[in-house]
């Protein structure tokens, strides 16, 4: 059989060949998948992005939180070694000694060493369960508060432990005193806020937490007597791509009795 070929259709209007269909579906193939891949990137970015944000915004907060704590350290206690940094591996703890009240008694009896039993002449802003500091003379204890009882125009006080040191009726300074607590639990990214031994407050993705105590100079330092300022810094974690990555804010804040 013979077919006629139409002698006005040019190779040009013949249409597209197979080899010219290959071409342009894979050069469409190609442009979505580098759509594709820019979507992608483009998502994962947004993601980091505000992964990111949110971490420093909730570190930026739990560093406020932190900051307010150290401040208040040694207020009302003017000569208590109110700060005390003990250092770890991936976290500091921090304890911080308080008398917001302000309120300031003595013995109304002698309080010799080993005893457990201290009577003063107010009970004004002590409890139990809370903490009592003692001054006199460049000597200082602290005990956790088990029992308050008034005893005959006296307030007696009970301490968990014992006196290490003998102290005359009206000679030391007794404050009724708060304890704080911080520290960061790298195991579960946790920090804690601890009150008198009773847990506070519960700071998320928060992997360490380092202290840092500074001269006037700028140099550290681990004497109470010389702290001028103290610098702490709180590292958070965020998933990115199926890894952990690190954000630290630092900070540094002025104790109320080293002001």
């Amino acid at each position: 059989m013979i077919f006629n070929k139409d002698p006005h259709v040019t190779k040009n209007q013949a249409g597209i060949t197979l080899l010219e269909m290959m071409i342009a579906s894979s050069l469409g193939m190609g442009i979505l998948a580098a759509l594709f891949m820019l979507f992608d990137f483009n998502g994962k970015q947004t993601m980091h992005i505000k992964s990111q944000a949110e971490l420093r915004n909730m570190l930026t907060l739990s560093v406020n939180q932190v900051g307010r704590q150290i401040t208040k350290a040694g207020y009302g206690t003017k000569e208590l070694e109110s700060i005390v940094r003990n250092p770890g591996p991936s976290t500091d703890t921090l304890v911080i000694y308080q008398n917001l009240s302000e309120i300031k008694s003595t013995l109304s009896r002698d309080a010799v060493a080993g005893t457990k039993y201290i009577f003063i002449v107010s009970d004004s802003g002590f409890k139990s369960e809370a903490y009592i500091g003692f001054t006199f003379s460049g000597v200082q204890e602290i005990h956790k508060i088990d029992d308050i009882n008034s005893a005959g125009g006296d307030f007696l006080i009970e301490i968990r432990g014992v006196l290490a040191n003998t102290f005359l009726t009206g000679e030391p300074n007794i404050y009724p005193i708060d304890k704080f607590k911080l520290l960061a639990d790298s195991a579960d990214n946790q920090m804690y806020v601890y009150k008198n031994d009773q847990m506070m407050s519960q700071l998320h993705n928060v992997s360490a937490f380092k202290v840092n105590f500074r001269k006037k100079d700028g140099t550290i330092t681990n004497n109470f007597f010389e702290i001028a300022s103290l610098n702490y810094a709180i590292t958070g974690k965020y998933k990115e791509h199926q890894q952990n990555l690190n954000l630290t804010i630092s900070s540094t804040v002025i104790p109320r009795n080293r002001s």
